[in-house]
């Protein structure tokens, strides 16, 4: 998929710079993860639009007319690879460039469980449509997943402010 090749190397690049932003500080990295991933994500989100609204003719153009009966699975796999987008800055760009690695590694082993399990279900009954469809479902579980991680990591960084700003008055 064309859009994850390109979205690859972006999120590749922003990393080592991101990371050290978080030695600075926590805050310094939250800030610039979000004032970066608002633009990507609307860089992506615009082709994705495209590729959805004119995905009869894309699929026909590329594959020809004998494929166009399959142009619906373009939907999920681009609704997935928007959802991987954002699972990207949870876990990739948040979790792991603060250090926090264990949080991003048991979200990532319940998405690999969750795509598992729904794959086959989903493939069994709904053949190569269930298998789209699965992977979507895995990554909202994984948004899902990296979201209570991402608030749970908030919540400690605001105790341990608390905390330090109660020492420094003590």
């Amino acid at each position: 998929f064309v859009l994850t090749m390109l979205f690859s190397p972006i999120s590749q690049a922003i990393y080592p710079y991101n990371s050290s932003l978080f030695k600075d500080g926590f805050k310094k990295g939250i800030n610039n993860t979000k004032k970066v991933c608002i633009p990507i994500f609307m860089f992506f989100l615009i082709p994705s639009t495209i590729i959805i609204l004119f995905r009869g003719f894309i699929v026909d153009l590329l594959f020809g007319k004998e494929y166009f009966e399959y142009c619906n699975i373009v939907i999920p796999l681009v609704l997935q690879f928007l959802f991987a987008v954002i699972n990207n800055f949870l876990g990739i760009q948040i979790l792991v460039a603060s250090g926090n690695q264990k949080k991003y590694s048991k979200s990532l082993l319940i998405g690999c469980f969750s795509i598992i399990v729904f794959n086959l279900v989903l493939g069994k009954i709904y053949d190569i449509y269930g298998i789209a469809i699965a992977s979507v479902i895995s990554e909202m579980i994984l948004s899902i997943s990296l979201i209570i991680n991402y608030k749970k990591l908030i919540k400690d960084e605001e105790l341990k402010d608390y905390n330090e700003k109660q020492k420094l008055l003590a």
